[in-house]
Order: structure tokens, then sequence, then C-alpha cells
């Protein structure tokens, strides 16, 4: 992917879900950092992160369903994702399987389907 094609997928209108799962991920990625800290204080607010993942769960689940999901997560999916994180193609693999999982369960969701 271009760096002018990654631009003009960054500002392409985003569904709900894709939105939903961006905020999941910065979420997740804040409440490692503060659940790793050796700081009581960051500590605590790992909890607060916790809840407003919790929250934006919800109101995804509540979203009505749309119709054609994607069914199947590509790599390159995976790798736009990535690349918007500033870690490009050296995500941990285990991060890889998280993003697709979370994208796969998101797909699915948002068919109507249930886990």
């Amino acid at each position: 992917m271009t760096n002018e094609e990654l631009i003009a997928w960054q500002r392409r209108e985003q569904s709900p879900v894709e939105k939903a799962l961006r905020r999941a991920y910065s979420l997740g990625q804040t409440y490692w950092q503060q659940a790793d800290s050796e700081s009581y204080s960051q500590n605590k607010k790992s909890d607060e992160t916790a809840a407003k993942f919790e929250a934006l769960v919800s109101e995804t689940i509540a979203y009505p369903p749309q119709p054609a999901a994607q069914s199947t997560v590509t790599d390159e999916q995976i790798d736009a994702v990535a690349a918007q994180t500033g870690f490009g193609k050296v995500w941990y693999e285990n991060a890889r399987h998280f993003a697709r999982a979370v994208l796969a369960l998101a797909s699915s969701a948002q068919a109507g389907e249930k886990p």
C-alpha cells in the first residue's frame, strides 16, 4: 500500500463497527500499559479503562447489524491497522492473531451472527 493509498484509506468514512474496533484497540493498549505499570495510580486507572472497554462492547453489540458483512479478515486489513499504529509489519504474531480475531468477531457481529 502506497502512502497516498494509506492516506485515502484513512480518510474514508468509517463504519460504527470499525470506529469501535479502533477504539477497542486503543483502550487495550492503554489498559496493558496501566496494568503493567509499577505505579499504584496507573494500576487503579486500568480498572477505569477496562470499564470503558466493557461499555464500548455493550454499545457496539447494541448497534443494529448491517447486511453483507465480511466473514474473513485479510492480511492486508491487519497490515492497514498495523500501519496506523506506527509498527507496520513488525507486529508480534500474537498481536496479529488478536487483531484477526477481533476483526472476525466484529464482522460476525455486524452480520448479526452469534459468537
